[in-house]
């Protein structure tokens, strides 16, 4: 430990900032393009590209000088606790959300004639009065 590279700046720098961004952003991307693709291999290289990318920029700090490791490891961990809370909301707005589909869907208008022919419920106002 005595041959360590100590980091050059004198600052507070616990977690590591960048590494912390780049763990969230390239997670919630990597999150979000796997929900639309449909191929396996296309599915597996994304999250490797995105843990490469999370993995390279901690790596870079520490070389650089920047970080201790200890700061890249917290930040790798908070990013990852910040960017699971951000799926699991996300998934449970989805899931328990406004279902639009439903909205749409003939069986759920009282009368399908309205849609095709919107005169249709301004006849039948008409007629009420």
């Amino acid at each position: 430990l005595v041959d360590a590279v100590p980091p050059y700046e004198h600052s507070p720098s616990f977690p590591s900032g960048h590494t912390l961004n780049s763990t969230v952003i390239a997670g919630l991307v990597a999150y979000l393009l796997v929900r639309r693709l449909i191929h396996l291999l296309a599915r597996i290289l994304t999250i490797t590209l995105a843990v490469l990318w999370a993995a390279a920029m901690g790596a870079s700090r520490v070389f650089l000088g920047h970080h201790w490791l200890s700061d890249v490891v917290a930040a790798w961990l908070l990013g990852l606790a910040w960017l699971s809370l951000i799926i699991t909301v996300h998934r449970l707005a989805v899931r328990h959300g406004p279902q639009p589909d439903a909205i749409a869907h003939p069986d759920a208008i009282e009368d399908p004639d309205a849609i095709e022919n919107p005169d249709a419920i301004e006849n039948e106002v008409r007629n009420d009065e």
